[in-house]
């Protein structure tokens, strides 16, 4: 939905530029619930239905990216001001200023959405990362037992060695006491 609202936003900038001017009248007021609410239905937006000459050509058109929560926005029987491609009449935006605001707010809105899901992921990479390397896994205590066994058991046989060594000495100074 909000991609859609970038490409209307380049779309409409493209066409106030080189597009011809027109008007459409509002036919219908279009209510539906935007997605986005993870407990049920998110909140109920309003977007005009416009029917158009261009060109000789009538048309109807639902302006779905530039839903508004206001419900007094868009009004059957307002006249609305449009940009076409004359090349091509089906490539129609609105042409207020208003209206291309909410196109802005919206693909702004998403960027800003998108910079920080992308920020929450990183952090949660980063977590991740920090606690596998700062936390011991069971393989790595595994490990870390089997050492602290294997270093006990070279100690002890030092041990011996030394106290072989001891008692190996006097026997061969004489094997005794001085007198």
């Amino acid at each position: 939905m909000l991609p859609g609202a970038a490409l209307a936003r380049h779309s409409s900038d493209t066409l106030v530029d080189a597009g011809e001017t027109g008007t459409g009248t509002v036919v219908e007021v279009m209510r539906t619930h935007d997605p986005g609410s993870r407990y049920g239905s998110g909140p109920t937006v309003y977007y005009p239905v416009t029917e158009q000459v261009l060109d000789g050509a009538e048309s109807t058109k639902e302006w779905t990216a530039y839903k508004v929560r206001d419900e007094t926005y868009w009004a059957v029987g307002d006249r609305v001001p449009l940009r076409f491609d004359p090349a091509d009449p089906t490539h129609v935006v609105l042409d207020g200023e208003a209206d291309r605001r909410i196109v802005e707010r919206r693909a702004w809105t998403f960027g800003l959405e998108l910079l920080v899901g992308t920020g929450f992921l990183l952090l949660g990479i980063g977590a991740e990362a920090s606690r596998r390397r700062w936390l011991p896994s069971d393989a790595d205590r595994r490990k870390t037992r089997a050492a602290r066994r294997r270093g006990a058991e070279r100690a002890r046989r030092r041990a011996r060695r030394r106290a072989e060594r001891r008692a190996e000495r006097p026997a061969q100074h004489g094997g005794g006491s001085v007198s």
